[in-house]
């Protein structure tokens, strides 16, 4: 068995014992976030991310929990500001809209080394999240309004959507996998936001939709940048 099959194992398997009993839950999610951690290592390894690279991949998925987080406090300001502590609990209260923040920002300026960064880096990112949705399924949180067998539809359908998109952009050359992700990232959530249940924390300040249509942007200019200068360099699996 593979590490990335073996990642899926034990973070299905405690996701399923959480939903056997709740109590376990809190294990199951810290169980999913550092799976999600590890699946985006492993994954960035196998599409070519360079050893020399590794360091900043690391700060960058680093940071992109905390923009993950801190995006989740701004869009629910008011609640935060009147339960402040929970600021201080890293396992709860995530938005995945914020993280590609941290990945980005991190990006080498070099045009040639962040197209190779970012297509191992971003391209890590929807195994990741298909992980880390797993400790949604075992908590209960981020629900949608139907279900199948028991488990949440909308998020399986949010995971097999993460997974659709890591298999398809691993046939891109390396300019378009950053474009392609985010582009098929922010239209899995104006997809699925639809059979979203509403947060229990009331409206946030921003749109979910909005922001995922601020993604498809984001993507479309830098698809023009690949496009205007190409490269022929393919992207490594």
């Amino acid at each position: 068995m593979g590490a990335s099959a073996a990642l899926w194992a034990v973070v299905s398997g405690a996701a399923l014992a959480a939903r056997l009993h709740p109590s376990l839950a809190p294990l199951a999610r810290w169980t999913a976030l550092g799976g999600a951690f590890w699946m985006a290592i492993f994954v960035y390894l196998r599409r070519g991310g360079e050893a020399e690279s590794g360091t900043r991949f690391v700060a960058g998925l680093a940071l992109a929990g905390a923009s993950a987080h801190l995006g989740w406090a701004f869009l629910h300001l008011d609640d935060v500001m009147a339960h402040p502590r929970a600021l201080l609990n890293p396992a709860v209260g995530h938005s995945v809209l914020f993280a590609p923040l941290g990945i980005l920002a991190l990006a080498p300026g070099n045009r040639a080394a962040r197209e190779r960064y970012l297509a191992a880096a971003l391209g890590s990112l929807p195994q990741a999240f298909a992980v880390a949705r797993l400790g949604c399924l075992a908590c209960g949180c981020c629900h949608g309004t139907f279900a199948f067998f028991g488990a949440d539809a909308t998020l399986l359908c949010e995971i097999a959507g993460h997974l659709a998109l890591a298999g398809w952009t691993r046939r891109l050359p390396a300019a378009w996998v950053g474009p392609a992700t985010l582009s098929g990232f922010g239209t899995l959530r104006l997809v699925t936001e639809h059979f979203r249940a509403p947060s229990p924390l009331g409206e946030p300040l921003i749109a979910p939709m909005a922001l995922g249509i601020g993604w498809i942007a984001i993507a479309a200019a830098m698809a023009s940048t690949a496009w205007q200068h190409p490269r022929p360099v393919l992207g490594r699996r």
